[in-house]
């Protein structure tokens, strides 16, 4: 059941595999969706097949009374070809991958001397071999987290210039909590649930009830 609601979830479709001991069902098994390819019929009105990949090019065919179909609602497939539903993680999709993206920026922000970026500037012409000496040993000084807050000297022909807002003009923290709230909301998950006690008041054994 949980690999079942896990795929739901996800993908928005789970295929269950109903193993026969001759006319008899033994047991059921969830096939990995991604491996699952559904095979139509000449007229394109009805499912003909499955067919399952194992590896190395070697597939596996399901007959359709072998396999139990679950979809969710999808508009694009009208019944009886509803192949793929539409799952919660699509319909909340970008708020995640604002998340997602919060959070790699934040870890590239420190990764890359815990500042945004900036560039060196000069009215001289340099050189390539210039270009790449002096880039390779500010990075070697100061890039990276144990080299951030020290201090750069900078030659009379080099100007320092800053590119983009700093990361509390971004508001970042209030961003990333904004993008919590609504996945969370979207999946009715209270706060409580993974011990956020902001605007709670409720103990978590009566969140565990619902």
């Amino acid at each position: 059941l949980q690999n079942v609601v896990s795929f739901m979830k996800l993908n928005g479709w789970a295929y269950i595999w109903k193993n026969k001991v001759w006319t008899k069902i033994a047991s059921l098994h969830v096939l990995r969706t991604d491996r699952v390819q559904v095979v139509l019929n000449e007229s394109q009105t009805a499912v003909s097949h499955y067919e399952y990949n194992l590896w190395e090019g070697k597939k596996k065919r399901f007959e359709v009374d072998e396999i139990i179909s679950i979809q969710n609602f999808n508009p694009r497939y009208p019944y009886p070809l509803n192949i793929e539903g539409i799952s919660d993680v699509q319909a909340i999709a970008t708020a995640i991958d604002a998340d997602y993206q919060a959070s790699k920026w934040n870890w590239k922000f420190f990764y890359n001397n815990a500042s945004v970026d900036w560039v060196l500037e000069t009215d001289q012409t340099l050189s390539q071999e210039s270009v790449e000496q002096i880039q390779n040993k500010w990075e070697q000084k100061y890039r990276g987290v144990n080299n951030s807050h020290k201090i750069g000297i900078l030659t009379g022909w080099l100007k320092y210039r800053q590119m983009n807002p700093s990361q509390r003009e971004m508001d970042f923290v209030e961003s990333r909590r904004f993008n919590r709230d609504e996945i969370l909301w979207f999946f009715k998950v209270p706060k409580a649930m993974i011990w956020l006690w902001e605007g709670n008041t409720l103990n978590v054994r009566a969140y565990e009830q619902i």
